[in-house]
This record gives structure tokens, sequence and C-alpha cells, in this order.
């Protein structure tokens, strides 16, 4: 009995320390999928299991509250409203959105809605001159939350001409960098670049809660909280909720967050049609007002494609719903589960009673297919679990090759350390 006792002890023990360098490898593999993500690349492969993942998230995103009343929000499309500038220097002219119009709408939302109160997206970029900028600079500065975007030119920032408001750099094009991928989808966003600037929904989420950004590499920090860097591009606000089907090449789409009681005019009409008290009225409880073009300016996305200013304004809701908030809970959650996927890939994989025993199954072929295989399934439901816990979805692919070369190299320190030592 003494020696039985004396076995399960020495078992004991050794599914601890199993279990502890299955945790150590575990927070290992977290780290470089994080990293990895935070980089922006991701192989074409991997776009597959992007897709199942925002189809399902579709199916949750119809019931999803959004942080702030609807009636609250105002779309302004200037995609027909264009200004033919003639550049002196070349004998090219330059289109840019017309100057007089916007000037009219500012004075339009001045009169009609409360300055102090309104934010103002606006995905227009106004690093070209015309003769009404001094006005139109004017006219901006009546409200002090206004938001413009920067161009972004081969990582170098283009400054504006206007000096008002706050300007950022529009941040949609910073993580379409891929390796081996041929479908150029936008898969994610990272509201702090890699030279630590502030995108535009960041600017707009730190002014509008009035809380302090600190960027820590592919996380960021505030107000003692802490948020993952890179964040998903979700349809909290589709196409099909605000435009209708009379663009060329749009196609009409089951609406999938169900918004189709938001606000939405082209400049013209709005500048025209606001005109009787109760379109005045319901202009002044506007609190969000989102500037921009949405029929040329399209983004190709997991969910659809979207127009810019959707896009920063979707990020926006979902920093404003802290998609991405780093918890505990949600950190042990994850090396929970990539610890159980580490210790089958190491020790159950090679277990002799769990060998199969069809003859297929045991040739190095079969075996090949059926590790490959569970190692894909392990890393894909990881990261659908990512997603829903941060927002945030691991590359597949480069999970599988990361959980491969570890039990590889497992493998082979093991058998190193296992070699006896002569001694002369």
């Amino acid at each position: 009995m003494e020696r039985k006792r004396n076995i399960f002890g020495f078992l004991k023990k050794r599914k601890v320390a199993r279990l502890f360098i299955s945790i150590c490898y575990s927070v290992i593999l977290f780290t470089c999928l994080l990293i990895w993500n935070y980089s922006g690349l991701h192989l074409a492969l991997n776009e597959s299991f992007f897709k199942i993942v925002h189809l399902i998230n579709a199916v949750t995103l119809r019931d999803e509250a959004l942080p702030f009343d609807k009636t609250q929000l105002l779309f302004v499309d200037v995609s027909e409203r264009l200004e033919v500038i003639e550049n002196s220097n070349s004998s090219a002219n330059y289109a840019i959105s017309d100057r007089k119009a916007l000037i009219k709408l500012f004075k339009l939302l001045k009169n009609n809605c409360v300055p102090d109160s309104c934010y103002i997206i606006c995905d227009l970029y106004f690093n070209k001159k015309s003769q009404s900028d001094s006005e139109l600079e004017k006219a901006i500065k009546e409200f002090p939350h206004f938001f413009s975007a920067l161009l972004d030119d081969d990582g170098k920032t283009v400054p504006n001409i206007l000096r008002a408001g706050v300007a950022a750099p529009s941040g949609i094009d910073i993580t379409s960098g891929s390796l081996l991928d041929f479908s150029s989808n936008e898969l994610s966003y990272r509201p702090v670049s890699q030279s630590n600037a502030y995108t535009l929904p960041l600017v707009l989420f730190e002014s509008y809660n009035e809380r302090h950004i600190v960027p820590r590499g592919f996380y960021y920090q505030s107000n003692n909280a802490y948020y993952l860097n890179t964040i998903e591009i979700c349809p909290y606000i589709d196409r099909d909720a605000l435009l209708e089907p009379s663009y060329e090449g749009y196609t009409t789409q089951n609406n999938i967050s169900g918004n189709r009681n938001i606000d939405y005019f082209k400049i013209d009409a709005l500048l025209t049609d606001v005109s009787d008290s109760r379109s005045l009225k319901k202009l002044s409880r506007k609190k969000l007002i989102v500037i921009g073009d949405f029929k040329n300016d399209l983004h190709k996305t997991m969910a659809e494609n979207m127009p810019g200013p959707l896009v920063i304004f979707n990020v926006f809701i979902a920093l404003q719903m802290e998609r991405n908030k780093i918890t505990l809970f949600n950190i042990l959650l994850m090396l929970s589960f990539f610890t159980s996927v580490i210790y089958i890939e190491i020790y159950l994989k090679n277990n002799k009673r769990l060998r199969p025993y069809h003859r297929w199954l045991r040739s190095m072929n079969g075996r090949f297919a059926i590790e490959v295989s569970v190692s894909i399934l392990l890393i894909w439901i990881a990261s659908f679990l990512n997603y829903f816990l941060f927002n945030s979805s691991l590359d597949v692919v480069v999970g599988t090759i990361l959980v491969t070369a570890i039990a590889y190299i497992h493998k082979r320190s093991t058998k190193y350390l296992k070699k006896p030592v002569l001694h002369s």
C-alpha cells in the first residue's frame, strides 16, 4: 500500500508539472498572438475564419443597443457637392468638398443646435486651399467639439489648412497591410497608430468622455483601465440603415443592427428641406453629427463595403461600449483555454491510449491531418472566444503554426534532457 501511495504521489506531482509547463507555454502563445494581431499582418488563409466569426457576430448585433439615443444622431452626405479648384503649380485641377455648402451647413447647425453640446465628426480633408477657407474656419470655430480627418500619406500626416477644431488621422488604412493576402479587406482597426498618433475615433472618445489616453504598445491605458489597441470593424450602424438603393452598384442588404430610424441627409436636401418648425425642432436634438462622403469613400470590410465616415463612427461606438477592455477575468479565461490547448497538443496527442486504430489514421499522413485539424479547431475556438471577450480576432493560421512549433520544441527539448550524460 505504501508503494501505491508513492506511485500516486509521483503521478500527482507529474500532472502539476505538466500543468505548470502548459501555463507557461500558454502565456507565451497568447502574448505572441496579441503582438501579431497588433502588427496588422494576416495570412490569406485566415480570412475565411474571420468571415465565419463575422457572420456569427452579425446575428448578435441585431439586438445590440447603441450607447446613445438614435434620435441624437445625424449623418450628412457631401458626396454630390464638389468644388473644382484650379492648381496654379500645375495644369491639373483638383476637386474638394464644396466649402460654401459646408459654411451654410454649419450656420444652420449653429442656429438650430446647441454648439457646446454638439460633437461634429467631419471625415473630410482640409489640406487643399480654397477662397472660402477663412469663412469656413470662422464657422467651424463656433463649435468647440469639432473633429476633422488628417490625410495619411505613406505614414506621414498632411496638416490641414484650416486652424479650427481638432484634426487626427482617420486610421482606416493603418492596418490594411497584409502578408500573402489577396483580398485587401480591412480586418481590424488600431485606435493608436504605430507612431503613437491618436486616430479620429479615439480622439472623439477621449473628448466625449473627458478621459486621458496613454498609449502602451499593443494596449493603451485610460483611467486605470486597460484596452487592447486592436478592434474589429463591426456594423453597429450599417449602410442599409442609412443609404437608399439608388446609388450605383449598391444592393440592398438585410439590416443588421436595426437602425433605420437614424436621420441621414444629403447636404442639399438638408439645406433646402429643413425649413418648417418641426424639422428645426428635430434638428435641435442632434448631439452627434457625422459629415463625410458616403458614396465614393468605401472600404471593404468583412461585413460590407462600408463608407469611411461609418467606419470611424462604428469604431467610436465600439470604444464607447468598451468592447476592447482588458479585464482579469477575460485574461484568465483565455489563458485557461490556451493552457488546455497546449496540454492537449503536448501530452494528449501522443498518448498511446488515444491513438486511433484505423489503418489510415495510424499512418504518418493520417496522424498529421488529424493533429493539424485538431489544432486549427482549438485555435479557432480560442479566436472566437477572444473576439467576444476583447472584440479582436486572433490569427488562426499563425496560432496553429505557433502551437505546432511549441509542441515540436517541447518534444525535442525533453528528448535532449533525457539523454544520459557520460562522464570521463
